[in-house]
């Protein structure tokens, strides 16, 4: 074969070897084309490389002269080529061409691989930026960031989750996230193989909600929204999830939940209340009714069972200005009961309250007692305590006691009462209602003289249920 044919055909080849973008083609191509160029000569690439790319040495190999050349450059070695023959088959100066052609094709390699090097730091830099971005951005939002793979290894968090959830970004990374943020009753029930199932088969929810535990126990309710990331192959190498933190939501609509059915319960509450109230008005004035002689004693009767309904009406007053309407401000309410009922006093010009209400909240079912006794009180006083011309003073004190109980105490500094005055034994209605009401309350009732006449109640504030009778 002509030499300049073989050059012609060698640089042919070296412009195809340029085209290729695998080493792994190069090498495999440069020895068949010299296998074409010299048929009768057995190439192969030397055992240094353990993948051969054009077969073994043979036991005829063995009987022929062999040859290796390096495929190099001074900067990269990229294997070395063996090839045996006879003096019949090769000549010295095609000894030379192959030697050239191994040359040419290593600096071919070496320029597809420092190209490809340099491709490869270019996409490694731009990967980085990105990632760096990325990065940067979910550490700014307020949102949960995870990156795992499928056996639940997490690769990536951002700092909002390690603020939220207090681990640190050591104990994180590296973690399986489906132990990391779970209960111990979650991880019982933990299906992991029913996890990866759902990826290989595209099942997995793009959307879910789930209750996961910080590092101190506190609970977090999350909406997860997962992304999964694929290889050239389409296999699954990640699941990227974005979570929106919805405790603060959960625990408003919780406490809306309870407020509504509170307030639900609390106006059925109040009905019930409105309905005995109106009986105990009912019985009061059947009560009324027996001392009426007169057309006076009607014109009297009729006064007190308003001062009573007024009392009781001013419960309900307060109960629909109340943000909570199960209990009473009993301070806003004493005064303004007294401020009702001042014009009782109208004969005593010099009339003064004295008021020493502790602030603290009854419940209906004592609020409604206490201010009837009240206002029999003031209306007992007003009839029986002063003369026209003597100035009148009326301490009212209602305050909280050790051991859950409440005391009121009732003082005038009139006449004061009779000697051996017993309550339980007076025709009065007044003074009747004041000690029932008492018993209604579970309170014990002491009457007695100290520069006038004393009144003082001691009452347990023990809470009740919302259903509790009057």
């Amino acid at each position: 074969m002509p030499d300049t044919h073989i050059e012609h055909e060698l640089f042919l080849l070296m412009l195809h070897l340029s085209q290729r973008r695998s080493i792994f083609e190069i090498k495999r191509t440069f020895i068949e084309a010299l296998q074409s160029l010299w048929p009768k000569v057995h190439f192969w690439e030397s055992p240094e490389n353990n993948s051969p790319i054009n077969g073994q040495p043979t036991e005829d190999d063995s009987q022929r002269t062999t040859a290796t050349i390096e495929i190099a450059t001074t900067q990269h070695f990229f294997g070395s080529l063996s090839y045996s023959y006879d003096k019949s088959e090769i000549s010295s100066t095609d000894h030379s061409l192959i030697r050239n052609a191994a040359h040419m094709t290593a600096i071919i390699m070496a320029n597809l691989y420092q190209n490809q090097q340099r491709q490869h730091e270019l996409q490694a830099k731009e990967r980085q930026r990105y990632e760096n971005y990325f990065k940067n951005a979910f550490d700014k939002v307020r949102l949960y960031a995870l990156t795992y793979n499928p056996e639940g290894t997490i690769l990536f968090c951002n700092q909002y989750f390690i603020e939220k959830t207090g681990w640190s970004h050591a104990e994180i990374i590296g973690s399986n996230w489906f132990e990391l943020g779970a209960s111990e009753d979650q991880k019982a029930h933990l299906d992991i193989a029913a996890f990866k199932t759902a990826i290989i088969d595209h099942t997995l929810p793009s959307h879910y909600e789930n209750l996961i535990y910080t590092k101190s126990g506190e609970k977090r309710y999350v909406l997860w929204n997962n992304v999964l990331l694929y290889d050239d192959q389409q296999q699954v190498t990640s699941i990227t999830t974005i979570g929106a933190d919805l405790t603060d939501q959960k625990m408003a609509e919780k406490q809306l939940r309870e407020e509504l059915n509170e307030k639900t319960t609390l106006i059925k509450e109040i009905h019930h209340r409105v309905k005995n109230n109106l009986n105990v008005v009912t019985s009061l004035l059947n009560l009324q009714k027996n001392e009426i002689t007169d057309i006076e004693s009607a014109k009297t009767a009729f006064e007190e069972s308003q001062k009573r309904i007024i009392t009781m009406a001013l419960v309900h007053e307060d109960l629909y200005q109340s943000e909570n309407l199960s209990e009473i401000d009993i301070c806003s309410y004493v005064h303004s009961l007294v401020s009702r009922q001042r014009e009782l006093f109208s004969a005593q010009d010099n009339a003064n309250f004295k008021l020493d209400i502790q602030n603290l909240s009854l419940n209906i079912t004592k609020a409604v007692p206490i201010g009837l006794i009240i206002n029999e009180l003031l209306s007992n006083a007003c009839t029986h305590a002063f003369t026209e011309k003597q100035e009148a003073i009326i301490s009212i004190s209602l305050r909280k006691k050790d051991a859950g109980m409440c005391a009121l105490r009732f003082h005038d500094n009139g006449c004061g009462l009779p000697d051996n005055f017993d309550i339980s034994s007076q025709s009065s209605l007044g003074l009747n209602l004041i000690n029932i009401l008492t018993q209604q309350i579970d309170g014990g009732l002491r009457c007695f003289n100290e520069e006038g006449a004393t009144f003082y109640i001691e009452f347990p504030n023990a809470e009740e249920s919302p259903n509790a009778g009057t």
